[in-house]
């Protein structure tokens, strides 16, 4: 075309064997009467730069899914609202090729689906994982990671040892990495949040750190839905003993305004509790 390109490459180099990313540049060369007569070539080592900018790029992703899933966590009410959430977060900020969530089944000591996000799901079709040593299933990442209540990382999903009942499996669906951490309610280990990246090497210290908080945030939520679920109860266990009494029962707010009025008080005062709710109780 008689004009320069530039290009990146992985070159290998047959002296030492030593395999690089290059920026190579492709020039030209003509002669004095502008006849082509060759090419010129300079090539320059790009690789630790571009694996820099690959790291400063993963962790602004997993920056961006914590974030996310702190509001994500202010906002819902429920882990079956949450955890869908949590999941597509990782996967469309995170960078990650696909994120679920299992909880483990306490009959069976099987991991069921609770939730999952991305490309490559069908990787969880009739999957086995359990969190029993002694099954062949349970000695992969996930099983261990619930049974020990500690974060496991593979750098190498089609190679690592702990992923060989699921190498095929995760060839298909194309992931490369995977981090397995436990999810905790009450203190108890309940099951995992699992990710997978499309290229090998994808959690460094900084990443595990990152996602190690992004779910010491969800079991905390998890302990909130917990509490919030009984004060419910009880609240509604009061209600009706209250409403069932012979004797006016009548609750305030820290304000000192009405917040709960029983049939018994209606019939005694001669007001509604629509009527006299949020009114001063003095």
């Amino acid at each position: 075309a008689g004009n320069p390109s530039v290009n990146e490459e992985w070159l290998t180099f047959a002296e030492d064997g030593y395999r690089g990313l290059f920026e190579t540049i492709k020039t030209p060369m003509v002669d004095a009467e502008g006849k082509f007569i060759g090419v010129l070539g300079i090539a320059r080592d790009i690789t630790e730069r571009k694996a820099a900018e690959a790291k400063i790029l993963r962790l602004s992703q997993f920056y961006a899914a914590l974030s996310e899933s702190n509001q994500d966590i202010v906002r819902c009410t429920s882990e079956e609202e949450l955890f869908p959430k949590i999941c597509r977060n990782a996967v469309q900020f995170g960078g990650m090729k696909m994120a679920w969530i299992g909880l483990v089944d306490p009959d069976t000591s099987m991991v069921r689906l609770a939730a999952s996000f991305g490309d490559g799901t069908e990787y969880l079709q009739g999957i086995k994982i359990s969190v029993d040593a002694a099954s062949p299933f349970g000695r992969g990442l996930t099983g261990s990671a619930i049974r020990e209540n500690r974060p496991f990382w593979c750098q190498d999903f089609r190679n690592d040892p702990l992923t060989a009942p699921w190498h095929e499996r995760g060839a298909r669906a194309g992931f490369n990495a995977m981090a397995s951490l436990p999810l905790t309610r009450g203190g108890a280990t309940i099951g995992m949040f699992n990710l997978y990246a499309g290229e090998t090497n994808a959690f460094d210290q900084a990443a595990r750190n990152l996602l190690v908080g992004m779910v010491t945030d969800i079991s905390f939520a998890l302990d909130n839905f917990t509490r919030e679920t009984a004060r419910k109860r009880s609240e509604a266990r009061y209600r009706a003993v209250a409403q069932s009494a012979n004797d006016a029962i009548i609750t305030a707010d820290s304000a000192g305004n009405i917040a709960s009025w029983n049939r018994s008080a209606e019939i005694i005062f001669g007001y509604t509790e629509a009527e006299i709710m949020g009114q001063p109780l003095t």
